[in-house]
C-alpha cells in the first residue's frame, strides 16, 4: 500500500511527457480501477489508507519539496511541486 501511495504522489515526477501536476481525483479513480484489476486492498488497508498516504506524503513529498532546488527553478517542475504541496490528500480515497 505504501507503494500505491507513493505512486499517487510521485507518478508524474520526472517524466517529460507527464502533466506538470499530480493526478486529478478523476485520474486517480481511473488509475485505481486499473490497479484493482490485479490487487484488491484488504479491509485493514482501506481503514489505514489516509494515515498511510499522509505518512508517504511526509516521507516522500516533503523530502522532494525540500531537496529538489533545481525542480523549483524549472517552470514545469515547479508547477508539479506546487501541486504536490497544495493537493488535498482527502480527495484520493481507495474507493472508486
Amino acid at each position: 500500500m505504501y507503494d500505491l501511495a507513493t505512486a499517487l504522489l510521485l507518478f508524474h515526477c520526472d517524466l517529460p511527457s507527464a502533466p506538470n501536476r499530480m493526478f486529478t481525483p478523476q485520474e486517480w479513480v481511473n488509475f485505481l480501477e486499473g490497479y484493482k484489476q490485479s490487487i484488491q486492498p484488504t479491509v485493514e488497508e482501506q481503514k489505514t489508507w489516509s494515515d498511510l498516504l499522509l505518512c508517504a506524503w511526509m516521507d516522500e513529498a516533503l523530502w522532494l519539496l525540500s531537496h529538489f532546488p533545481e525542480g523549483w527553478a524549472d517552470a514545469d517542475e515547479s508547477l508539479y511541486l506546487l501541486s504536490l504541496l497544495t493537493t488535498n490528500l482527502d480527495d484520493f480515497s481507495l474507493s472508486s
